[in-house]
C-alpha cells in the first residue's frame, strides 16, 4: 500500500468521525429542544415539601343529647384552625368501634378557618360506641 492510500484512509477516517460526531452533535441539540415542544417530559430533581402534621391538628367531636336514644350521640366532627401547612388539604376522619370496625367515615376540605364534618343525612353515632378516631390528611 502507498503512501497515498494510506492519506486517503486516514482522511476517510478523520471525515467520518467528524460527520458523526455532527450527527450525535445535532441530536442533542434536537433533544435539548424536545421541552419547547410541550410534550411529557422526563427529569429528575429534588423539592423540598412540608408536610401537614396531624398532631398539631386539634379534633372536636360535635355532640348533641338524643332524647330518642336518652344519651349523648356524635353528629360530626370539627377542627378549629389548622397549621398552615395543612390549609388546602382533604381531612379524612375515621370512627370505629372497640372491635375496630368502622362506625362512620367522614371527608372534607381543610380551610384557614377549620372544617366541620357531619354524618350523612342528619345521621348520628351513640357517644359510647366510639372507641377510636383516626385522622388522614392528604394532598
Amino acid at each position: 500500500m502507498g503512501r497515498k492510500a494510506i492519506k486517503a484512509r486516514a482522511v476517510a477516517s478523520t471525515l467520518a468521525g467528524l460527520g458523526a460526531a455532527g450527527l450525535l452533535g445535532l441530536s442533542l441539540a434536537q433533544a435539548g429542544q424536545l421541552s419547547s415542544l410541550g410534550g411529557p417530559m422526563i427529569g429528575a430533581g429534588t423539592t423540598a415539601a412540608t408536610a401537614c402534621a396531624t398532631s398539631e391538628l386539634e379534633l372536636s367531636h360535635d355532640v348533641e343529647y338524643s332524647a330518642t336514644a336518652r344519651s349523648y350521640v356524635l353528629v360530626g366532627v370539627g377542627v378549629a384552625t389548622p397549621p398552615a401547612d395543612c390549609v388546602g388539604s382533604t381531612l379524612r376522619v375515621s370512627l370505629a368501634d372497640a372491635t375496630g370496625a368502622r362506625l362512620a367515615e367522614l371527608t372534607g376540605p381543610l380551610a384557614a378557618t377549620g372544617a366541620t364534618l357531619t354524618l350523612a343525612d342528619g345521621g348520628t353515632i351513640s357517644l359510647a360506641d366510639v372507641a377510636t378516631t383516626a385522622v388522614v390528611v392528604t394532598r
